[in-house]
């Protein structure tokens, strides 16, 4: 059996600011502290080693105390700014394997977010409420242990989601920093996965809207699709491909230069000119009307379609 690799620690604490080992000096002159036990760290940095702190004495602190605090501080700061600017995009990016109408839902109620909020019985990492302090949503961030019964039970019972990271390490943590690490929804059912890969399907809509030619100015339509992102013709489904054309889109592949790839795009029917697909940017945040119609299940992870009207795993 392989032993389990150590994890080092590559953060500490100077003048109350979290610093990366590479931002000071080596041993004791970093002049660190350990963010969880408050102990003397000691830079180790060389050529041949990783660089990373040690504790000056203290050996009750381990590394996964830290990358766990860490976490959760970074976590609170980036839910905290998606809840207070009801940051609809960044949220559902970040919760793409999670059942998307619920996240919705309670994205709508969230008012604030807490560490260690205490409700007698279930204390999460994380607390999402309501205006009224109600629980809406628990963060638990499992580096060597999962949820707490207790934990599980209460957000069982009040139907609470939990929305669980997995950080095994600091390139985790990492992840955490860059939006990448996706987390999971321990207690959501999920209805859609995907029959290939298994994660979460999402619904993707498309919008039809009508502009004028650049060229021309003769009425034009567009289109484009969105789950938690916008799309563009040129990664369109067969079915947003047929509901655009059914809706007087005109899509034809033509070159376009400042990308240098051919790709599908909307067209004017009049003089042939080509929107590239630089102007959905004009339409994100725009008043003008539009129509949308349900263009199927997609899986974000594997690429696989499915119309509703299939049977889903």
């Amino acid at each position: 059996m392989s032993k389990k690799k150590k994890i080092k620690i590559p953060y500490g604490l100077k003048n109350e600011q979290i610093v990366h080992i590479s931002q000071v000096e080596s041993g004791l002159a970093c002049q660190c502290v350990c963010l969880v036990c408050g102990e003397k760290l000691v830079a180790h940095k060389g050529v041949d080693r990783i660089d990373h702190f040690v504790h000056y004495s203290s050996k009750n602190c381990s590394p996964e105390s830290i990358l766990h605090l860490l976490s959760k501080i970074e976590l609170y700061n980036k839910y905290k700014y998606y809840i207070y600017n009801k940051d609809t995009y960044h949220l559902l990016r970040a919760l793409q394997n999670c059942n998307q109408e619920k996240m919705k839902n309670w994205l709508r109620k969230s008012a604030a977010i807490e560490m260690e909020c205490d409700f007698k019985i279930a204390k999460p990492d994380l607390a999402i409420l309501d205006a009224e302090r109600r629980a809406v949503a628990f963060i638990e961030i499992v580096v060597t242990h999962n949820p707490s019964e207790n934990v599980v039970n209460f957000c069982n019972e009040y139907k609470i989601p939990i929305i669980q990271y997995n950080v095994a390490n600091f390139d985790d943590y990492e992840k955490i920093r860059n939006e990448t690490l996706i987390p999971i929804c321990v207690n959501c059912k999920i209805e859609n996965r995907c029959p290939n890969c298994k994660e979460y399907m999402h619904e993707r809509e498309l919008y039809v809207m009508e502009t004028k030619c650049l060229k021309c100015k003769e009425s034009v339509n567009i289109s484009f699709a969105k789950n938690y992102t916008y799309i563009t013709p040129h990664r369109f489904t067969l079915k947003e491909i047929e509901l655009s054309e059914n809706h007087g889109v005109l899509l034809q592949k033509q070159f376009i230069k400042e990308y240098e790839i051919t790709c599908l795009v909307p067209t004017c029917r009049k003089c042939g000119t080509h929107l590239g697909n630089n102007y959905i940017k004009r339409f994100i945040g725009s008043i003008t009307p539009f129509n949308t119609y349900e263009s199927g299940l997609y899986c974000n992870s594997c690429n696989f379609w499915q119309e509703e009207s299939e049977n889903v795993v």
